[in-house]
C-alpha cells in the first residue's frame, strides 16, 4: 500500500507544477490553431505575456515580450518604443525573476526534460562563469543588432530571435511545419532554419542534463528580470536575524546562485523547505507592516509583563494551587485544550492556491474569448446561412423575401431613395443575359415610409424592393459601420462574392455573368480566376500609381506570383520567371503580388527598395500589392506558405495552381503548353 501511495506522490505534480501548467496552457489558449495549423491574430496578440512564448506558435494568444521588443527598437528611429519598455518594466518591478520560475512554458519544458534519468552535470565554479553569457546576448542581439540595423537602414533585425531563440523554433516552427495544412512552407526552409533546428536539439540534450541549461546561460530575458530581482514586489527574501549562514539553501539549488533571491534566482521557493531556520519567506507587500506592527505589540507586553512581574507570580501561584485541587476531570480537560497553541495557517499554500485559482480563471476567459468569434459579419468566400427580408407590401408579388440557393442575389443598400442609384441597377440587368438572378433594393428601417411613397411614384420594376429591421438588423451582417449605401453580391451557392461600399466594376460583372452562365468561378485548374482590385506601385519610388484587375490582362496570359522580400525562395525564382515573361512578351505577363500583411512595413523599412533594386532590377513584371488581409492570396487558396503562383490563359481560366518554389524552365514549359493547346 505504501509502494502504491508513494508511486502517485511522484507522479502528481506539486503546486508549482501545475501553475506553470496553467500558464503554458493560458499562453496557448488558441486551441483551435494546433489543429488548423494558422497562427491567430486576433486583439489579445498586441498584448505581451511575461514569459517567453513565440508569437507564431499556432496557440499563442500573445506577444512574446523579447521579440516585441527587438521589433520596436529596430522602429525606434522615429519613436521610443514606450510601450513595450513599460510592460517590461512592470513585469520587472512587480515580478522580477519569480517568471522564469513559475509561469515560463520554456522553463516548465526544460524542467520535464531534466527529470529523465541520465547521469546530470551539477552546477559549478565554469557553469557559474557561463551563467554570465546570457546578459551578453541581451545587450548584443537583443539590443544592439536591432538599434543598429534599424538607425542605419530602417530593417528590422530581431537579432535572437532569428538566429537563436529555441522556443521560436520548436512552438513556432516546428508546430507549424508539423501541420499537413502547412505542407508548403517547406519550400520556404533555408540555411538559417537548419542553423536553428541544430541549436534547437543542442539546447534540448543539454537540458536532459543540465538543470534549466537554456534559462541559466543564453535567455536574455531571464537576465532582465535578474536584474530586478532584489526590487521585486513578488519573490524570496532571507530574514537575516533568523538566518545561520548554513548554506542549505545556496547548495541544494539547481540555478547558479550565490544568495537566495539574488540575479540568478527564478524564485521558486524550493529552498523554504530546506532552511531550517525558517529564515527563507515570500515577500509580499504587507509583511512590513505586518512585522513593525507585530514588533510594537511585543514591545508593549515586554512592558505589562515587567510592571506587573510580583502581580503575574502571585496570579501564577494562586493558578497552580487551583489547578492542583482540582479532581474534576472534564475541568482538567478544559484547561489543557485551551493551552494548546493554535495551528497556524500555511500562508505559503493560500498564496499558492490563490495563484492557481487565478491562473485557471484566467485560462478558461482567454479560451473563450480566443475560440469564440464575436464578428458575426459574413466574410467573402463564406456561405450565407440564411438571408430573409421584409417586402413592401404592395410593391411586390410577395411580402418577404428567401435567398434562392438556384440563383445569384444582388443586394443594393441604401437610406434615402435615389433615382441615380436605381437607374444604375436597371442599367446593370441589361447586362445580362439571362434571369438566373436576384436584384434587390432594401431601404433602411429608419426611413422606410418614406422610401414606400418614393418608390410608389418611380414605379420601379424588376427590383425587389425591401427595408431592413431595426438596428439594421441585415446590413450589420456585411458592414461592420453600418454606412450607406452599400453593395452585397452572392452568387448560386450562397457565398458572399462582392461586399463593398463601391458600385459593382466591369470586373465583377463580367465574373459574375460567368457564374450566371453555368460557368465556375474558383481557383483550381479549370475554374474562372477569382478576380479583385488590387494596389499597383511603382518599383522605383513605390508610391501608388492605380489598381489592378485580372481581368484586365484579358488577352494576355498572366502569372501571378505572390511573395515577400523576406523569402529565400521568393527572391530566388523571381528573376527566372522575368526571363520567361521577357522571352514570350505579347503573350505573357508576370504580375507579382507582394503579401499584404508586410507591404506597408517592409516599404517602410526598405527591404522591398533594397530587393527591387539589386535582385529585380531587370524584371519585366508590374508590382502590386494585396490588402493587409491578403484577402486574394486565401482567395486563390494559400495557406501561408511562400512562394505560391497561379498562371491564367487569356481567357480567364486557372491552368496552374503551384503553391511552393518552381524552377524558370517549369514556369515555361506551363506556358507553353497554354500557347500550344
Amino acid at each position: 500500500m505504501s509502494k502504491i501511495k508513494n508511486f502517485f506522490k511522484k507522479i502528481i505534480p506539486t503546486k508549482r507544477k501545475l501553475i506553470q501548467l496553467y500558464a503554458a496552457l493560458l499562453y496557448n489558449a488558441q486551441l483551435s490553431g494546433f489543429i488548423t495549423g494558422k497562427i491567430y491574430k486576433g486583439p489579445l496578440k498586441k498584448l505581451c505575456v511575461p514569459g517567453m512564448n513565440c508569437y507564431s506558435c499556432p496557440g499563442a494568444v500573445g506577444a512574446c515580450p523579447l521579440g516585441s521588443l527587438q521589433n520596436e527598437l529596430a522602429a525606434s528611429k522615429t519613436k521610443a518604443p514606450t510601450y513595450i519598455l513599460g510592460i517590461i518594466l512592470l513585469y520587472c518591478i512587480m515580478l522580477g525573476r519569480w517568471i522564469c520560475g513559475w509561469i515560463c512554458p520554456g522553463g516548465l519544458f526544460q524542467e520535464l526534460l531534466y527529470k529523465i534519468k541520465t547521469p546530470k552535470l551539477r552546477k559549478n565554479r565554469v557553469t557559474r562563469i557561463l551563467s554570465y553569457f546570457k546578459y551578453v546576448l541581451l545587450f548584443v542581439l537583443v539590443i544592439s543588432v536591432p538599434l543598429m540595423f534599424g538607425l542605419s537602414s530602417g530593417a528590422t533585425v530581431p537579432g535572437f530571435c532569428k538566429y537563436v531563440c529555441p522556443i521560436g523554433t520548436f512552438e513556432g516552427a516546428i508546430f507549424l511545419l508539423g501541420n499537413k495544412a502547412n505542407t508548403s512552407l517547406f519550400s520556404s526552409l533555408g540555411p538559417l532554419f537548419t542553423w536553428k533546428f541544430c541549436l534547437l536539439i543542442i539546447f534540448i540534450v543539454g537540458s536532459i542534463f543540465i538543470f534549466r541549461f537554456f534559462c541559466r546561460f543564453f535567455c536574455p530575458l531571464g537576465a532582465l528580470y535578474g536584474l530586478f530581482n532584489k526590487l521585486s514586489i513578488l519573490g524570496i527574501k532571507v530574514d537575516k536575524s533568523k538566518c545561520n549562514n548554513c548554506g542549505a539553501c545556496v547548495s541544494k539549488c539547481k540555478m547558479d546562485v550565490k544568495q537566495v533571491g539574488d540575479h540568478e534566482c527564478i524564485q521558486c521557493g524550493e529552498c523554504i523547505d530546506v532552511c531550517k531556520q525558517c529564515a527563507i519567506k515570500w515577500k509580499l507587500i504587507g509583511n512590513k507592516i505586518k512585522e513593525e506592527a507585530l514588533s510594537t505589540e511585543e514591545n508593549e507586553t515586554m512592558s505589562l509583563e515587567t510592571g506587573n512581574q510580583s502581580t503575574t507570580q502571585n496570579e501564577s501561584a494562586v493558578s497552580n494551587i487551583a489547578l492542583e485541587n482540582t479532581t474534576n476531570d472534564n475541568n482538567v480537560s478544559e484547561i489543557k485544550e485551551q493551552s494548546k497553541p493554535k495551528k497556524k495557517v500555511n500562508k505559503r499554500t493560500i498564496y499558492q492556491i490563490i495563484v492557481g485559482s487565478l491562473m485557471a480563471i484566467s485560462l478558461v476567459l482567454v479560451f473563450i474569448f480566443t475560440n469564440i468569434s464575436w464578428d458575426n459579419r459574413y466574410k467573402k468566400n463564406e456561405k450565407v446561412d440564411e438571408f430573409n427580408v421584409s417586402l413592401y407590401e404592395g410593391l411586390n408579388e410577395s411580402t418577404s423575401f428567401e435567398i434562392n440557393t438556384s440563383k445569384v442575389t444582388i443586394v443594393y443598400f441604401y437610406d434615402v431613395y435615389s433615382e441615380e442609384e436605381f437607374n444604375n441597377l436597371i442599367n446593370l440587368q441589361a447586362v445580362f443575359e439571362n434571369d438566373n438572378y436576384d436584384m434587390l433594393a432594401i431601404s433602411s428601417y429608419k426611413n422606410k415610409d418614406q422610401n414606400k411613397a418614393l418608390l410608389e411614384a418611380a414605379n420601379i420594376s424588376n427590383i425587389i424592393l425591401g427595408y431592413d429591421e431595426k438596428d439594421n438588423e441585415k446590413l450589420s451582417l456585411f458592414n461592420k459601420d453600418n454606412s450607406y449605401p452599400y453593395y452585397v453580391w452572392i452568387d448560386n451557392t450562397n457565398k458572399l462574392r462582392y461586399s463593398s461600399k463601391e458600385f459593382y466594376n466591369y470586373n465583377e460583372i463580367k465574373n459574375m455573368n460567368v457564374i450566371l452562365n453555368g460557368g465556375k468561378q474558383g481557383n483550381q485548374i479549370g475554374d474562372y480566376c477569382y478576380t479583385t482590385d488590387l494596389t499597383e506601385f511603382d518599383r522605383t519610388t513605390l508610391e501608388d500609381i492605380g489598381t489592378y484587375n485580372l481581368g484586365d490582362n484579358e488577352g494576355k496570359i498572366t502569372i501571378l506570383n505572390f511573395w515577400f522580400a523576406g523569402c529565400g525562395p521568393c527572391v530566388a525564382e523571381i528573376p527566372e520567371f522575368g526571363e520567361v515573361a521577357s522571352k514570350y512578351s505579347s503573350d505573357v505577363e508576370l504580375v507579382l503580388v507582394y503579401a499584404g500583411a508586410q507591404y506597408q512595413d517592409d516599404k517602410k523599412n526598405g527591404e522591398i527598395k533594397n530587393k527591387v533594386d539589386n535582385n529585380f532590377k531587370d524584371v519585366n513584371a508590374r508590382f502590386v500589392y494585396d490588402d493587409k488581409d491578403m484577402s486574394y492570396y486565401y482567395q486563390l487558396g494559400g495557406d501561408d506558405g511562400f512562394p505560391m503562383s497561379v498562371i491564367v490563359d487569356k481567357d480567364g481560366y486557372v491552368v496552374a495552381n503551384v503553391n511552393n518554389s518552381m524552377s524558370g524552365a517549369e514556369l515555361e514549359a506551363i506556358i507553353l503548353s497554354v500557347l500550344n493547346s
